[in-house]
């Protein structure tokens, strides 16, 4: 059973080695197409045409430039490489995050859960999975793990368990639907040329967040069960 289930992870990291290549294909070939607008242009444009008021929208919302492009859903920040990038990979990631906020932006309900869950996941980026990461280069096979050592360890994998539910439940239709909302404004503004380039690459983003999650997902709890399941018969 051990061996099948590390053929399985052997075989999940291949492909999200495979698809990394891929999204990164795609990043480059984006970086390398232009348009005349601005990526910021281009956000603010998608999200005036979502709202009856621009300035409404801005109230709401805080635009930052940073080293990566990301929606930050608990200060509600979106933020952008370079405002005045005219790539189509800057379209298409601006134009993501915006996805991500109008997407938040549905109902209070909905809004609040991605608040919750993004602390969720956060903590369990952060602090667990780095946690089962390190103590499998420390953890000492000959002698049996402590009681303590054991305690905690069970604590982190219940909570990664529940924060990788999350992930899949609900941080994956969010990533698919915050895509959806950027194609649907890159249908109606872009060309056909531009509209087939991001759909293919929303589409290897997406498959690239569920490898990810899915290799996290199944190797944690396998670290786990090598650790202190068979670790502690020795």
């Amino acid at each position: 059973m051990t061996k099948i289930i590390l053929i399985g992870i052997i075989t999940i990291l291949g492909l999200a080695i495979i698809i990394e290549i891929i999204a990164r294909i795609y990043i480059y070939q984006g970086k390398k197409m232009n348009v005349s607008a601005t990526c910021y242009d281009a956000l603010m444009q998608m999200l005036s045409l979502k709202r009856s008021e621009l300035e409404a929208e801005k109230e709401k919302v805080q635009f930052i430039e940073a080293k990566k492009y990301y929606y930050h859903p608990l200060q509600k920040i979106i933020a952008l490489n370079d405002y005045a990038s005219t790539t189509i990979y800057a379209h298409l990631a601006s134009l993501h995050e915006g996805g991500h906020y109008r997407s938040a932006s549905e109902n209070k309900q909905k809004e609040k859960m991605i608040q919750f869950s993004t602390i969720i996941i956060a903590f369990n980026r952060l602090i667990v999975i780095p946690y089962f990461i390190i103590i499998t280069y420390m953890i000492d096979f000959e002698n049996v793990p402590s009681t303590l050592f054991i305690n905690v360890s069970t604590a982190f994998i219940i909570f990664f368990i529940f924060a990788t539910i999350l992930r899949f439940i609900f941080g994956l239709p969010e990533e698919y639907r915050a895509s959806q909302i950027a194609l649907e404004y890159i249908g109606e503004n872009y060309d056909q040329k531009v509209l087939k380039f991001s759909k293919s690459s929303y589409r290897t983003f997406f498959l690239q967040y569920f490898f990810h999650a899915l290799l996290f997902g199944v190797s944690i709890p396998f670290i786990y069960c090598i650790i202190f399941l068979i670790g502690s018969l020795s």
